[in-house]
């Protein structure tokens, strides 16, 4: 499983770096507010080691300076795993534009989440922690709009208890549960001022 979400990770960014090739004359602008949604899949989660779906909604804010871009990021989303709820972060992000057109970004920052140990939400608990990743965006769409695919590894500390299959038992020494879990989506980041554009209508 691992490695077939490597393989489409990998080729996702070979098709965004390819669509920025292309249209490496047509200058991409990262300078600005945006949002937009992604949607993905979960992937070596504890408690829940099923992969799963994940998809939400971000608000970002990004600075460019020549190659460089840094920004500030916020996202909300859901997870489709009995162990888990939401999940929500604040970042920053890191970007180098390897052309006009396309962006290489790391990412990292606070992250919160609603995790239920036994699975069935009885013992569910708000968890605070951190996540890193990393990805690429691509200017190649119309009026600004940026597609993107990302990365990120997301760690909450321990549980109070260990999940042992749905079952949560007591904390003894040698037995925490931890949680975390790995991601893998893709998304469109919309500028704002792209929303508040006209749509041209075609004389007839």
């Amino acid at each position: 499983m691992a490695r077939h979400i490597a393989m489409a990770a990998l080729t996702g960014m070979i098709t965004l770096t390819s669509l920025g090739t292309a249209h490496a004359q047509a200058p991409g602008n990262w300078t600005g507010a945006y949002l937009g949604g992604f949607a993905g899949s979960s992937f070596s989660a504890t408690p829940g080691s099923s992969t799963s779906f994940i998809g939400g909604g971000l608000l970002g804010w990004n600075v460019q300076a020549r190659a460089a871009v840094l920004g500030i990021e916020g996202d909300l989303a859901e997870m489709a795993n009995s162990h888990w709820g939401w999940e929500s972060s604040v970042r920053g992000r890191l970007g180098f534009l390897m052309n006009y057109a396309t962006l290489v970004y790391a990412t990292g920052g606070a992250v919160w989440a609603r995790v239920h140990g036994d699975g069935i939400g009885a013992n569910s608990t708000a968890k605070s922690g951190y996540t890193v990743g990393a990805g690429s965006e691509s200017a190649a769409l119309f009026r600004g709009v940026k597609a993107r695919l990302e990365y990120r590894y997301t760690d909450l500390g321990t549980l109070d208890g260990c999940a042992t299959g749905t079952t949560v038992v007591a904390t003894t020494a040698g037995c925490n549960s931890r949680a975390s879990f790995q991601s893998v989506t893709v998304g469109l980041a919309i500028p704002l001022g792209a929303l508040a554009q006209p749509v041209r209508r075609v004389a007839r």
